[in-house]
């Protein structure tokens, strides 16, 4: 068998459906984790392309209505699908009743929970007047003036000024509140916008006027002679700051549901499959007579019997109860596309639900303008620091090394010579430390770290004194006295053999 080359084939276009698909099993969920990011899969390059996210990325929507939206974002990850409902819940700046003078309340209501519904209360107005002129508002120093911030830029005027009185024309029978008194219930429509400035009556005037999204919310019910007197500001905010400056009621989203069904589901069967789900999920279809005479299909000998089709996942809320029926195990596989969010937003009526997502893009652009001068100084100051540490090492280094130069024994020009400076350094030593510079410039900075490099800059001077004969060196030193030593021992031993010999033939030449 040839060996592997190590490089793996292209992936096909059922794995990349599998890695995108969130396992629904009957008491488990599976594959959850992302894996679309660079090196998780071997000879695979994920890295983030911004042609690839324009070519793979679109917008459908499904629901358009001025209240209630619905659309869904393909190809995109959950962090960036997690960021646009973040800030459509409390990013988005809306106005709404801030501060609440309360100059007569005989209600049964208290003041501060009327100041509170009155505050919940949504209002719409002119969309440029309230993107463009209105500026959020800047609460005066401590001390100062409670008025010395308010302009007709940054403040909304409001009153409510309602008494409940008897009504004269009602008849001796009549149980029904609204008939026996005048304002027996007190509308939001009852709030009057009062303009301040030269440019508020301009603006916001004709259908562009302030006013509550919905006239018939119910702020308080009153009786004779019960009386709301109450002067409101309304202020720009976020829903960071309160719930009430929050431009939705809902803003979620879901994931794409999968339905595949695996063998073919017939009759009794695809009826109680349809049940299993919502309604327009999954639909009855014929068994057609291509299909019945097609073999391997399983629809074999089954023509005109009704079968199970998924007709709309869309619509399924994924409550998996076809997979608690032994009949339909190991016929469907159920899942969620990872990238293809279903959104949902209901507008409170001071923005149309579509505008909000449009919003919501704009707003995210504005942070991301936002970060980039930030991420760029972090990373011009963490670059500075880099080379404050790196000077920092290279002076050590250097220092090291005419420490290193004084104390060598056998190189003459090490020794004091009478020209020392003020630092105590011979001019022999700065020569040495100079050479011990370019021996670092000849190392280059990609030769390794500062102490591969400073053992190659020493090794550099080293070899530069021994060329100029200004450096014994020991090593060679120790080398050459072994030799000379092993030689005179070699000869002595060879003296001692001819002088034997010589003995052993006196010995012969007496006997």
């Amino acid at each position: 068998m040839a060996p592997s080359s190590g490089r793996r084939s292209a992936p096909t276009k059922e794995q990349l459906e599998n890695r995108n698909t969130v396992g629904i099993n009957k008491e488990t969920v599976t594959n959850t984790v992302s894996t679309d990011y660079p090196g998780h899969f071997i000879d695979e390059d994920h890295a983030w392309d911004v042609d690839h996210f324009r070519e793979n990325f679109h917008v459908q929507f499904h629901q358009n209505d001025p209240f209630d939206s619905q659309f869904s974002l393909i190809g995109l990850d959950a962090s960036i699908a997690n960021a646009f409902r973040r800030i459509l819940i409390a990013e988005i700046p809306t106005l709404a009743i801030e501060t609440v003078f309360v100059h007569n309340n005989t209600s049964v209501i208290q003041d501060e929970v009327l100041a509170h519904r009155l505050g919940l209360i949504p209002f719409q107005g002119d969309k440029k007047g309230l993107r463009d002129f209105l500026k959020p508002f800047v609460k005066p120093a401590e001390g100062a003036d409670q008025y010395s911030t308010t302009f007709d830029y940054n403040t909304v005027c409001l009153k409510l000024n309602v008494e409940c009185t008897h009504n004269k024309d009602a008849g001796p029978n009549e149980k029904d509140p609204k008939k026996l008194y005048h304002n027996a219930h007190v509308y939001a429509k009852d709030i009057v916008f009062d303009p301040v400035g030269d440019k508020q009556p301009e603006i916001f005037s004709g259908e562009g006027i302030i006013k509550s999204t919905n006239p018939d919310i119910l702020i308080a019910k009153l009786r004779p002679p019960q009386v709301i007197n109450v002067e409101m500001h309304m202020h720009k905010g976020i829903g960071a700051d309160h719930s009430k400056f929050s431009p939705v009621a809902t803003a979620s989203y879901r994931l794409m549901p999968t339905i595949k069904i695996l063998k073919p589901i017939l009759g009794a069967d695809a009826k109680k499959f349809q049940e299993c789900f919502m309604p327009g999920v999954i639909e009855l279809e014929k068994v057609t007579k291509q299909e019945a005479a097609k073999k391997g299909s399983g629809y074999e000998g089954h023509q005109g019997e009704l079968k199970a089709v998924v007709a709309n996942p869309m619509h399924d809320t994924v409550s998996r109860e076809v997979l608690r029926h032994e009949e339909f195990e190991g016929k469907v596989k159920l899942g969620r596309r990872r990238d293809h969010f279903i959104f949902s937003v209901e507008s409170t009526g001071q923005w149309d639900s579509d505008e909000l997502f449009l919003e919501s893009v704009l707003m995210l652009k504005l942070k991301i303008n936002k970060l980039k001068p930030q991420v760029t100084n972090m990373t011009l100051r963490n670059l500075r620091e880099a080379l404050v540490l790196y000077e920092q090492r290279e002076q050590a280094h250097l220092v090291s090394a005419r420490a290193h130069f004084r104390s060598l024994p056998n190189n003459p020009r090490a020794r004091p010579t009478g020209d020392d400076d003020e630092d105590g350094e011979s001019s022999a030593t700065r020569m040495m430390t100079d050479l011990w510079l370019q021996g670092q410039a000849q190392a280059g900075a990609d030769a390794g770290p500062f102490e591969e490099r400073t053992a190659e800059a020493l090794e550099y001077v080293r070899r530069r004194l021994l060329d100029e004969g200004t450096l014994v060196d020991e090593e060679e030193d120790d080398e050459e006295g072994e030799e000379e030593e092993g030689d005179e021992r070699k000869k002595q031993k060879e003296e001692k053999k001819d002088g034997e010999e010589y003995k052993g033939g006196e010995n012969e030449v007496k006997e």
